[in-house]
């Protein structure tokens, strides 16, 4: 909505909080730095998505092993217009779960993807104000969901892959 951009992702800790950070980095129209931010404790945590959102913040959709329950977490966390952290929350069980996208629905609410349990496709719908209103976990073998959008008329369109029955990503 500015003219800049941003992104996130996952340095390697130095001068960090732990192993691995997540960071977001947002940038003017110029392409100097706004601000540089680093997220997270002191094992692996990193981002793999980042959405404006229609009041000027951003929501990070990310993985995270510094807290949750267990090896990694889907992390899905709410930032202001200028990165500070509104909320964070972690979501899974102890099996390498991981978070991927985000996108916000008209009513406001955050749609989280990723895939949990050792790679079965998930969705979480997560009010403004971080709880959770539903949670999809797709019965697929070794899959991820990667994308998501919303439309309009409220439909929603996920996208990912999965082992397919011949052995192959379909």
């Amino acid at each position: 909505a500015d003219g800049g951009m941003i992104g996130t992702g996952q340095d390697d800790g130095a001068r960090g909080h732990g192993a691995c950070d997540m960071y977001v980095h947002k940038i003017d129209e110029c392409g100097e730095t706004e601000w540089y931010k680093r997220y997270g404790g002191p094992a692996e945590d990193g981002g793999k998505f980042i959405r404006q959102l229609a009041d000027g913040g951003y929501a990070v959709g990310a993985l995270c092993s510094s807290s949750g329950a267990g090896d990694y977490d889907l992390w899905l966390v709410r930032l202001d217009a200028a990165g500070n952290v509104l909320w964070t929350k972690t979501f899974g069980g102890g099996a390498g779960d991981h978070g991927r996208c985000v996108a916000q629905a008209p009513n406001g609410d955050l749609l989280l993807t990723g895939f949990r349990n050792g790679h079965r496709p998930v969705l979480y719908r997560v009010s403004l104000a971080g709880a959770i209103v539903w949670q999809k976990e797709f019965d697929l073998n070794n899959g991820i969901c990667n994308y998501v959008e919303f439309f309009p008329n409220g439909d929603i369109l996920a996208l990912g892959d999965f082992v397919g029955p011949y052995g192959g990503r379909d």
